[in-house]
């Protein structure tokens, strides 16, 4: 029994002059606007009751709610077909609950016993919970930069508030704070997992009930910004469709750039019809969310590869296979500037290092130190990029220097002999013609002779002296003594019986 329920238990046993007990079990008692309720008495239903009176306070003086004198029921003003009591155990049932019948009631009831039975209770008449409704200062808010508050309204008696997000509900901490009495909730540096659905849960003794959800339209990005297809190395020739995605809210818009450059395109794929050598370059794709205005950028580099056209295999600065020397073969690669890999195999094996046979660093060539003859044979490079490949290849076959008389050093060839042998014989007949040419000048005579003679070019001294040999009879002598005034005469068709080396200079 709470003090008020005390003190007008004993105003009642004042107003009586006996001894008085509460009767009603302990409240309150809470009731619902446009229901009812009952207030219960403790009395044993064969009590015999002689009048029950119930009255809306303590006093003796306050209003009637209804009254009962064993023939009649009275109520009190107000209450007409609002009430009704129970004449075994003189409980009361109240209904068309209105707010203005919160407050205390009390009954006194008499008995064929000595002392009368009385009682008081509290009634606490509630409104359900309604029109819960949530107001946002802000429903686009940006992610890491806004704060967010949600307030909370509700008709209803003696509500309480919650906040949920989804099922979890929002406790103080960090960045949530609640008001005093939870009806207003600060989000500060909203992320994107507060964006709901979030409710207002609101209740009371005798009812609850729940916001509509409400969403936060976080925005957010760009970020994770990518570009597809991967790689980086493209065939000339070929289509290439580079597309740019980011993660943002609202989408993100894109820019394209090559080389440091903006280009024209502000669609998030850059397509290529065909791509070309000079299309190679550093793109970049920025993406660009206007809401949040920040931006973000994800390059690469694309190179475009022609295809390997042929791949030549020869000795190096025109190096002579030969036994016991070193030989560097080359590798060169036509038609791309690009190369990945060179391999070398001979008779389609393939070539490794050993201490005789070395590589360069990019296996452009392969150098024999001491060739054998067991390095002979068909040697393959093929050399590959990302888009093409080729092979070319090269017999090698040694040649045996042939040994200088004395032994070591290097020996002369069968050519170079020849030559030499040649020169020799060619001296040693000029030499002699030049001493039969001398002889014949010293012992030459202007008379005639059937011995055969040749004038040669140049000889201004022998004109007078000249013999001829097989000249038609009668010519002789007039060829022997010419006139002075007639010219000088060079007669062709002279025979020369010698056909010595002497018979190539020239004769006049």
């Amino acid at each position: 029994m709470d003090t008020t329920g005390a003190l007008t238990a004993s105003l009642l046993v004042l107003i009586t002059g006996c001894c008085a007990q509460n009767l009603l079990p302990p409240g309150p008692v809470d009731g619902v606007v446009g229901g009812s309720v009952w207030f219960n008495t403790t009395i044993n239903p064969t009590t015999q009751i002689v009048t029950i009176t119930w009255r809306f306070g303590t006093s003796p003086t306050s209003p009637l709610v209804v009254s009962w004198n064993s023939v009649t029921e009275n109520p009190g003003p107000g209450y007409a077909g609002r009430v009704s009591v129970n004449r075994t155990t003189g409980a009361l049932e109240l209904r068309g609950l209105t707010a203005a019948d919160n407050g205390t009631y009390s009954v006194y009831i008499v008995t064929t016993a000595p002392d009368p039975l009385t009682g008081v209770v509290t009634l606490n008449v509630f409104a359900p919970v309604s029109n819960v409704t949530v107001q946002a200062n802000i429903t686009d808010p940006v992610e890491f930069n806004d704060t967010v508050r949600l307030s909370c309204s509700a008709s209803g008696s003696a509500p309480s508030y919650r906040w949920l997000n989804d099922s979890s509900e929002v406790t103080a901490g960090q960045r949530f704070q609640l008001s005093e009495s939870n009806r207003t909730l600060t989000i500060s540096s909203v992320l994107r997992s507060d964006r709901g659905p979030l409710y207002c849960f609101v209740s009371n003794s005798i009812s609850n009930a729940t916001s509509q959800p409400v969403y936060l339209n976080v925005l957010y990005g760009p970020e994770d910004t990518s570009l597809t297809p991967p790689g980086h190395m493209f065939p000339a020739g070929s289509g290439l469709t580079l597309s740019c995605w980011a993660r943002s809210s609202p989408p993100a818009q894109y820019r394209w750039s090559c080389n440091g450059s903006l280009t024209d395109s502000t669609s998030q794929e850059l397509r290529f019809v065909s791509l070309q050598e000079r299309d190679s370059g550093n793109y970049t794709c920025w993406s660009h969310n206007n809401r949040t205005l920040r931006y973000e950028a994800v390059g690469r580099e694309i190179t475009v590869l022609g295809p390997i056209s042929s791949v030549r295999v020869g000795p190096k600065d025109g190096q002579t296979p030969e036994l016991n020397k070193t030989l560097t073969l080359f590798c060169e690669v036509l038609g791309s500037g690009t190369v990945s890999s060179r391999q070398w195999r001979k008779e389609s094996q393939t070539l490794t290092p050993s201490p005789s046979i070395s590589f360069s660093s990019d296996n452009s060539t392969v150098t024999f130190h001491l060739l054998q003859q067991s390095d002979a044979g068909t040697y393959q490079c093929t050399a590959t990029n990302p888009v093409s490949s080729g092979t070319g290849e090269y017999r090698l076959e040694l040649q045996t220097p042939t040994p200088s008389g004395g032994g070591g050093g290097s020996s002369l060839s069968g050519g170079a002999i020849a030559g030499i042998v040649i020169a020799v014989l060619v001296a040693v007949g000029l030499i002699a013609g030049l001493v039969y040419f001398l002889m014949t000048r010293q012992g030459s005579s202007p008379r005639e002779t059937t011995n055969s003679s040749v004038m040669y070019e140049n000889s201004e001294g022998l004109k007078d002296h000249m013999m001829y040999m097989n000249l038609p009879a009668g010519h002789q002598k007039k060829a022997a003594q010419p006139s002075p005034a007639a010219p000088e005469s060079t007669y062709t068709g002279l025979q020369f019986p010698d056909n010595s080396t002497y018979g190539n200079l020239n004769r006049s």
